[in-house]
């Protein structure tokens, strides 16, 4: 069977997705919290590749990319708006490694920001990382 996946990050996206829900809410379970946990991966294109700048799993859920615009444009006015962005170290590998963070942390705060309005009963658990290709 041949599987397709539209808003593509990576190959075992569905499969990762659903291993980290089942994991929640198994520890849910151990810990007597009467709660089910649903599991959204958000993915922001990180190359000028023309694929979807934002990609969602599940994608045949009931949340979709077009719920997210304007994220990546808040993500850079919160990046901008803050003074440790402004920081600089004098070793490039520092300087690329903190750059990359200050953006992630304004990805995570602006996408948290937006799920919060669309999803009120949601918690935000992280600020991700890039996914090598």
């Amino acid at each position: 069977m041949t599987r397709t996946i539209k808003y593509f990050m990576w190959g075992f996206q569905d499969a990762f997705r659903t291993s980290l829900e089942f994991e929640l809410n198994r520890a849910f379970e151990a810990a007597g919290i009467p709660l089910e946990g649903e599991v959204l991966l958000v993915g922001f294109l990180a190359d000028d590749a023309r694929r979807h700048p934002i990609c969602i799993e599940p994608e045949n859920g009931p949340h979709r990319p077009e719920q997210l615009e304007g994220v990546i444009e808040e993500a850079q006015r919160i990046l901008s708006e803050e003074p440790e962005a402004r920081v600089r170290y004098s070793d490039a590998r520092s300087q690329v490694l903190h750059a990359r963070g200050m953006a992630a942390r304004s990805r995570a705060r602006a996408l948290e920001n937006r799920l919060t309005e669309i999803i009120p009963e949601s918690s935000f658990l992280g600020e991700g990382g890039d996914v090598p290709h």
